[in-house]
């Protein structure tokens, strides 16, 4: 009885080392097949496609300070994954493309990069800006939509403001923006098209803001 046991405790051993080993291949096969992740960023100015209509001369450029944010996105917006759009109302998100970031926080250094460039200055601080003192001029932005479809375009549509921080917050601007950018997209998981137009909808969205700041 006991020479059957051990028979038994034998062969059931190895049966489970076999499939062990077995589960340890499928495993690792189904591994090796997983789609990897890109991030991606958003660009300034300086690296998104087209150039400025803006005709920045001397009398274009300020001295007066400029703090950029802070920025409300909606919440299914402000998310790792990136979300495109179908139709009106679904939303859908990439599991393999994703932003190297914080959304928000990308808009804001963009937009920041953008207007200093615009303005011919250096003194744009991006929200919350450090040390003590308010921007003397101040950008805040409330961002209904900022997705899109690869084989389309995609959307901005923002409300945005510009205060004098020096007459108490005064709001000397209040405008809303909807601007459309065609992505010029390869395939159909064409990401990098989609975020590169959503980079140049934003840099459409700075010239209109350094022309107002210019013309008061």
């Amino acid at each position: 009885m006991k020479t059957k046991s051990m028979k038994n405790i034998i062969f059931l051993s190895r049966h489970i080392g076999i499939l062990l080993v077995l589960s340890v291949i499928i495993f690792a096969g189904c591994r090796s097949k997983t789609p990897p992740i890109f991030f991606y960023t958003l660009s300034p100015v300086q690296e998104a496609d087209g150039q400025s209509d803006l005709n920045m001369t001397d009398q274009h450029q300020t001295q007066v300070s400029i703090g950029v944010g802070p920025v409300r996105l909606p919440d299914f917006l402000n998310t790792p994954r990136i979300a495109t759009r179908n139709g009106t109302s679904r939303i859908n998100y990439s599991e393999f493309h994703r932003w190297g970031g914080i959304l928000d926080k990308d808009f804001l250094r963009v937009m920041s990069e953008n207007l200093s460039v615009l303005l011919s200055t250096d003194q744009v601080k991006t929200y919350p800006w450090a040390g003590k003192g308010d921007p003397e001029i101040q950008v805040e932005f409330d961002v209904k939509q900022f997705d899109g479809e690869i084989n389309d375009q995609v959307t901005l549509n923002v409300i945005w403001q510009v205060k004098n921080n020096s007459d108490n917050k005064r709001p000397m601007i209040v405008r809303r923006s909807i601007l459309m950018e065609p992505v010029n997209s390869l395939s159909k998981d064409d990401y990098e098209a989609l975020v590169s137009a959503q980079s140049r909808v934003l840099f459409r969205l700075s010239e209109k803001i350094a022309k107002e700041i210019t013309a008061q």
